[in-house]
C-alpha cells in the first residue's frame, strides 16, 4: 500500500490559500524554492496530505463572503 503524497501549502494573514505544491523528491529544490518564497513573505506554511489539500477552500471566509456579496 502506497503512502498518501504529501504537500505544502502556504496561508496569508487573512487565512488565503496562496501555495499548494506537491513534496516530490525528485523535484527537492523546486519545492524547497517555493516554500522559502512563502516563508520569506511571511506566509505560514505547512505541510499536509494532497487530499487535504483537495478539500480545502482556497479563500478565506472573509473573501469567501465579499465575493459573494459583489458577484
Amino acid at each position: 500500500m502506497e503512502s498518501e503524497p504529501m504537500s505544502y501549502i502556504s496561508r496569508k494573514e487573512c487565512g488565503c490559500l496562496t501555495l499548494a505544491i506537491v513534496d516530490e523528491p525528485a523535484h527537492r529544490r523546486e519545492v524547497a524554492k517555493e516554500v522559502a518564497k512563502a516563508i520569506r513573505m511571511g506566509e505560514t506554511v505547512e505541510r499536509v496530505t494532497c487530499e487535504q489539500v483537495r478539500k480545502m477552500d482556497w479563500k478565506c471566509k472573509s473573501h469567501f463572503v465579499m465575493e459573494k456579496i459583489t458577484c
